[in-house]
């Protein structure tokens, strides 16, 4: 028994060596080829222009799709935390949509809807009897912004509800009693109590936008892309990898100085969380709230629900899916994104627990500088950055590759979910353990692994979803005979086989939804709800 313990124990060490490794080899090749050309003289007062064209193009992007998905979240947020309607369970569950589904399946819904022959084109050229489209703004600036707003909205309102609903009601009647309303008592007292929430969602959020590719990718005009795009063009399109080098770093020098910033915002903001445990009377929406409450509604279907909706509705056709069917890399796909996904996935919790369990055990509660950054890391490097550095080393990536690259990307996630539910366990039940058990990795094996079970689940699905709905990755290392899901649907939609798109898409995005929420209900095991992202 304690054999099997010890070489479980040195595998899982292994395994977390061999990770760090693919995290941290890839960005220093990136950094020290792009060093060397930049001392070399290779960059030029043209490619500087060009890189700050795109740091603007991409920040204005990424900052005014945060704005929507701010004013969007909070709205949504006060009438799930403060008021009892019809559908708040459902609006509330929109939460989980950024996290199982992938951005390629809201761009197609997009497209189905707004695009060129979408729904709503089709319905004016029909009622207007016009021979071209009149909306063209899905394939611009504005488009991405909406596309992205909209898709990342419910984790700005899952932020907002989790706080608005632990603030004291005595503040809001204390001020109602010397004549504040209610706008003037959100400016005053409840914004300030949710500014951590806004913070953490916001630099969340913008950080998605800014490492946004798929998106970019499908909307974006010419001339003008985002950091993540320009990055694959370079490496694919016009074989330019100099500017690509550059573009890595200078992406990777932006999103760590934006961590920066969002940890100094909410270390000065950490003062305003307050708490409070006891369950609010939520009122009923009054006649003067119903008018907002009914155009919110109206806007959420139009721009977040109907593209879902819309590549369902086509996806499910029959003409849809036997077209799918007859494909014969459809069967392939699904299964490389089946075994691809689980091998991602199960690594990343195995990291995750490695760190999680090291980080209660031997460094004082995860108070250890790596184990306090260390959630950070993939915030602060995208998939085309590990990408590039991979194709650095090797002519071609492999699926071993894009596993261990993905998993690189993906395990603090699974710590942080992991250690939430570790973290909760009891001193003193640690204590009779160490009393109890000859060695640590008793105590592991027989109390913390127990503990943490339920968590990890959740975790590996989480994983699974993240690796199935990645496009960059796999476009980037571009692995010989090996096209997961996201790819097929990236392809088919880029073809114009609109339907046949819809149909895969709709199948990767049951595919991840399943998973997750299989996964997501293992906290029933143990009563656990430590679930944390």
């Amino acid at each position: 028994m304690h054999f099997l313990q010890k070489f479980f124990s040195i595998l899982a060490l292994f395994i977390f060596i061999v990770v760090l490794g693919f995290f941290i080899v890839p960005i220093f090749n990136v950094f020290f080829v792009a060093g060397k050309n930049i001392f070399l003289g290779k960059i030029t007062k043209l490619s500087l222009i060009y890189i700050g064209k795109i740091a603007i193009y991409t920040f204005c992007q990424a900052f005014f799709s945060t704005l929507l998905a701010l004013i969007f979240g909070t709205i949504s947020a006060f009438f799930v935390s403060q008021k009892n309607f019809f559908a708040r369970s459902l609006l509330l569950s929109f939460s989980v949509v950024p996290l199982c589904m992938p951005p390629l399946l809201v761009a197609l819904g997009y497209i189905a809807v707004f695009g060129m022959s979408g729904i709503i084109n089709k319905m004016f050229m029909g009622i207007f009897s016009l021979s071209e489209s009149p909306l063209t703004f899905l394939y611009s600036i504005w488009g991405i912004i909406l596309c992205q707003g909209f898709y990342n909205f419910p984790l700005v309102m899952a932020h907002l509800v989790k706080k608005w609903e632990t603030i004291p009601p005595c503040y809001e009647e204390s001020a109602k009693l010397l004549g504040a309303n209610n706008l003037r008592i959100f400016k005053t007292i409840t914004f300030w109590q949710l500014l951590p929430a806004y913070i953490s969602s916001a630099i969340q959020v913008f950080l998605y936008c800014f490492f946004s590719f798929t998106i970019v990718l499908l909307f974006g005009q010419a001339g003008k892309t985002s950091f993540e795009a320009a990055i694959f063009h370079s490496l694919r399109a016009t074989s330019n990898p100099e500017n690509a080098y550059i573009l890595a770093i200078s992406e990777t020098f932006f999103a760590i100085l934006i961590l920066f910033v969002y940890t100094t915002l909410e270390k000065n903001a950490s003062s305003n969380w307050g708490s409070n445990f006891i369950e609010k009377n939520r009122e009923r929406i009054s006649k003067k709230e119903l008018p907002l409450f009914i155009l919110f509604v109206l806007i959420t279907f139009i721009f977040f629900m109907l593209p879902f909706l819309s590549v369902a509705i086509k996806g499910i056709s029959i003409s849809s899916l036997k077209s799918l069917f007859r494909l014969s890399t459809f069967k392939i796909s699904l299964k490389n994104t089946i075994i691809s996904a689980s091998c991602t996935a199960t690594l990343s919790v195995i990291c995750g627990f490695f760190a999680a369990i090291s980080a209660k055990m031997f460094f004082k509660d995860g108070k250890n500088i790596f184990f306090k950054t260390a959630p950070l890391f993939p915030q602060a490097i995208s998939s085309m950055v590990i990408g590039t550095g991979i194709l650095l080393s090797v002519k071609k990536g492999s699926v071993a590759h894009l596993i261990l690259a993905q998993t690189a990307l993906f395990w603090p996630f699974s710590y942080r979910q992991i250690y939430s539910a570790l973290y909760a366990i009891p001193q003193n039940v640690l204590d009779s353990a160490k009393l109890l058990s000859k060695t640590k990795t008793d105590i592991v094996f027989r109390i913390i692994l127990p503990y943490g079970f339920s968590s990890a689940i959740q975790a590996w699905g989480f994983s699974f979803a993240m690796s199935a709905g990645d496009t960059a990755l796999p476009l980037v290392l571009s692995i010989p005979q090996f096209e997961p899901l996201s790819i097929l649907v990236y392809r088919l939609s880029v073809s114009y086989r609109l339907p046949q798109a819809c149909a895969a898409g709709m199948i990767l995005g049951l595919l991840c939804m399943g998973v997750f929420a299989l996964s997501s209900n293992a906290n029933k095991i143990n009563g656990s709800k430590t679930i944390c992202f």
